[in-house]
């Protein structure tokens, strides 16, 4: 966990990755536009257009776990690389993750963006590595532009962020007092999957950010139980919820908050429908709900 989100580059190097699900011929043209999108935004890609081919080990995976790990330790290692950007969620992640730390413990942190199945990442880097990371869009989100098509991104908030152009993001303003917290959290029952596995974020009193979707209530329930109690999340500052479609949040928030002390917020950038912004994960960060305002320092020592 660190205090400092560090920032990267104004043009930043950027190698995308394919850790989790595999691909189609509809994702590899969404990859294609995401990868242009952040070309036209001034970044440098690097990009193995080939990976996206690779047979669907499993009939679901974007590679063998061999392959898949060894794309991953190249891109956090490899000279000259400012952002690890993941072409896309899906699943799989967290048959590699522990092998992928063990392997980087000893190299200077990097930044990874995704979310939804990346959320592993994200949470064993927290973890094992004490590296802050990026909770926001995939490449393949990057070519949304109406939200009937899922998360949609505005691609300058998140270079902003990542270039320390930006240290704040607005959301609905609520009822609830300030707090100063580490941000962790990302997709629910992915998190709830890694119960027992040594990857989880073990940090006290922290912000969870959560979201999901095609869940339905009881299995929201369930992944939550399971997170409360095998996790730290029993122990956190609070719970700000993202996008849970299609379950209908406000009932579904109050049935979790009887569950837990702490208090829940709603409206985070984050998930599969709606708004996607980039959220520093592992980072302090200062969250001012009745101004709807998330707040962070940023270590410009890394630009």
């Amino acid at each position: 966990m660190t205090d400092a989100f560090p920032v990267v580059p104004s043009r930043p190097t950027v190698r995308v990755v394919h850790p989790c699900g595999g691909f189609d011929d509809t994702q590899r043209a969404r990859l294609r536009k995401g990868v242009e999108a952040l070309e036209r935004a001034g970044c440098r890609v690097r990009w193995d257009a080939t990976a996206a081919q690779r047979p669907q080990s499993r009939g679901y995976l974007a590679g063998t776990d061999s392959q898949r790990r060894r794309e991953l330790i190249e891109a956090f290692t490899e000279p000259g690389v400012d952002v690890v950007w993941a072409a896309r969620g899906g699943s799989g992640a967290a048959r590699i993750a522990r092998d992928v730390t063990d392997a980087l413990e000893r190299h200077a942190p990097r930044l990874l963006v995704g979310f939804s199945d990346v959320t592993t990442l994200i949470a064993a880097f927290t973890q094992r590595l004490g590296w802050p990371s990026v909770h926001g869009p995939v490449v393949t989100t990057l070519a949304n532009r109406h939200l009937s098509q899922g998360a949609v991104a505005d691609l300058d908030q998140v270079l902003a962020v990542l270039t320390g152009h930006s240290d704040a993001l607005s959301f609905s303003p609520q009822a609830g007092e300030p707090l100063r917290a580490p941000l962790v959290g990302g997709n629910l029952t992915v998190l709830a999957s890694l119960c027992g596995m040594g990857l989880l974020p073990t940090l006290p009193r922290a912000l969870w950010v959560l979201e999901d979707t095609h869940e339905a209530p009881y299995q929201l329930d369930r992944a939550y139980t399971q997170l409360r109690g095998a996790s730290m999340l029993s122990r956190a500052a609070a719970v700000w919820f993202g996008d849970l479609s299609p379950a209908p949040l406000s009932r579904t928030l109050r049935t979790l908050a009887a569950d837990l002390k702490a208090p829940l917020y709603r409206d985070a950038p984050a998930g599969h429908q709606g708004r996607i912004a980039a959220l520093p994960m592992g980072v302090t960060v200062d969250f001012d709900p009745a101004r709807g305002q998330l707040r962070w320092r940023t270590d410009r020592a890394h630009a």
